[in-house]
């Protein structure tokens, strides 16, 4: 499960107010992560049963983006790998 979140102060898109709302790249950046993380050469997938057709680990992952001023994409999916790289079951 990835959830993609932008904070209030990321960039003047995300401040909302009176007929603002999520930046508009919240869904592009969602997307690309999504595609990005569920490939065989990032996720082995496999790796995630405990016992084959009838359990497995969920992973979720939630990313906080604090500044969107570049390369939102990059800087996100760079956090992401690092963040499962790191983690041990």
């Amino acid at each position: 499960v990835l959830n993609v979140d932008f904070a209030p102060f990321a960039s003047a898109e995300a401040r909302g107010g009176p007929g603002r709302g999520a930046p508009e790249a919240l869904p592009h950046v969602a997307s690309v992560l999504s595609e990005v993380l569920q490939s065989p050469e990032v996720m082995k997938l496999p790796g995630l049963c405990i016992a084959e057709g009838r359990a497995a680990w969920r992973v979720t992952l939630d990313v906080y983006v604090l500044d969107a001023d570049g390369s939102v994409v990059d800087v996100a999916l760079l956090a992401a790998i690092a963040a499962l790289r790191d983690t041990r079951i």
